[in-house]
C-alpha cells in the first residue's frame, strides 16, 4: 500500500490489487489441482468397486 500526494493537500492510498489477484489465482490453481486429483482416484476407486462386484455377482469369483 503507498500513500500519493495529489497537489500537496490530499493523501491517496494506493492499493496493490494486482500482486494479490496473482496470490488468489495461485492458491485457486492449487486447489482446482488437488479437487482434479481427489475426483480422478474417486473415479477410479468407484471402477475398481464396480469390478469387484461383478465378478462377485457373476459367481467366477468365490468368497469363503
Amino acid at each position: 500500500m503507498q500513500a500519493r500526494r495529489v497537489r500537496g493537500e490530499l493523501a491517496i492510498t494506493v492499493v496493490d490489487v494486482l500482486s494479490g489477484q496473482v496470490v488468489m489465482a495461485a492458491v485457486l490453481s492449487a486447489m482446482d489441482a488437488e479437487l482434479s486429483a481427489r475426483e480422478a482416484r474417486r473415479d477410479k476407486t468407484r471402477a475398481l468397486e464396480n469390478a469387484m462386484m461383478q465378478e462377485l455377482l457373476s459367481g467366477r469369483t468365490r468368497l469363503l
